[in-house]
């Protein structure tokens, strides 16, 4: 779950990640099944982008106008 959830260390504002696959699938002894949190996570979250720093569009526009 946390590869494809993003915080912003600025903000703290939390998304998924917009490259996010539409199923993420889950492998354990019962075979391969798409997991609630991909049925879920687009329900309660918004996408968020984050640079390689982890700063939101917003926070990255703030620090460059300083």
């Amino acid at each position: 779950m946390a590869k494809w959830m993003n915080i912003c260390i600025c903000c703290g504002s939390m998304g998924y990640n917009p490259d996010m696959p539409d199923k993420i699938n889950s492998r354990d002894g019962d075979g391969e099944y798409n997991t609630v949190f991909s049925r879920n996570i687009k329900k309660y979250f918004s996408p968020l982008r984050v640079n390689d720093m982890g700063m939101c569009a917003i926070c990255q526009k703030y620090w460059r106008n300083k």
